[in-house]
């Protein structure tokens, strides 16, 4: 189950701008391929 904080972490994500998508994709690639990562968002 989620948590609140992750769902509105989650929710959060559509209104990133490029900048922040790409901080996110940096933050989270050591734990998942980039290809695996790409698809998820």
């Amino acid at each position: 189950m989620r948590s609140p904080r992750f769902k509105k972490w989650f929710a959060a994500l559509p209104v990133l701008n490029q900048p922040q998508r790409l901080q996110v994709i940096d933050a989270l690639r050591p734990a998942a391929g980039l290809d695996q990562l790409l698809a998820l968002l």
